[in-house]
């Protein structure tokens, strides 16, 4: 069994998946898969073909490793952030074509800090290539969702939300707008 699990921001999708696979199998026979590792690692590979220096890259890498570190990569452009993401996608399937059993852990919807904006990077025609038997969109608890988006270093925390805003007032603005575009667009209340 092959199957794509995706969610919105803020659901540790990753911890799901690593419950669901100990409860289906004991033996390990379950391949865990984060897409974010691969995109990380295009980036990086991104970053080598444009002749960026190692300390530079290596920097960078180890500030999106962090937990809400991926708010600093999408801060590049839009066009950059979907040819990556193409990039790294076509890693992870020549990858994982192998897998026979396998869960994918992906974010479909990413939300730009910065601008304050909700996007998604992804390709269609690409998913078809993952060849999964099945696409599991987990919903959780908008508090828990909240509080792990608060938490050091998330995307609403107060360090990520100083990068994008450096006004309180703007910071507050931010916030408000995450959560009236989440239930009134997402959800049509």
């Amino acid at each position: 069994m092959r199957a794509l699990f995706t969610a919105i921001s803020g659901t540790n999708i990753y911890s799901a998946l690593t419950k669901v696979a100990k409860s289906i199998s004991a033996d390990d026979s379950i391949h865990i898969v984060k897409f974010e590792d691969f995109l990380i690692s295009a980036h990086e590979s991104n970053l080598k073909e444009l002749d960026f220096d190692q300390d530079t890259i290596e920097t960078e890498i180890q500030r999106i490793n962090r937990l809400g570190g991926i708010q600093i990569f999408l801060r590049y452009p839009k066009n950059y952030i979907r040819e990556t993401w193409r990039k790294a996608f076509n890693l992870l399937v020549d990858k994982t074509k192998d897998h026979k059993n396998a869960l994918f852990a992906m974010h479909a919807i990413y939300y730009q800090t910065q601008n304050r904006e909700f996007f998604s990077a992804y390709c269609s025609e690409s998913i078809n290539n993952l060849e999964v038997d099945k696409v599991i969109t987990l919903v959780d608890d908008i508090y828990d969702s909240h509080a792990r988006l608060r938490d050091e270093n998330g995307v609403l925390s107060d360090e990520s939300r100083e990068l994008a805003y450096p006004g309180k007032d703007e910071r507050a603005s931010g916030v408000t707008h995450i959560y009236r575009y989440t239930f009134f667009h997402l959800y049509g209340l």
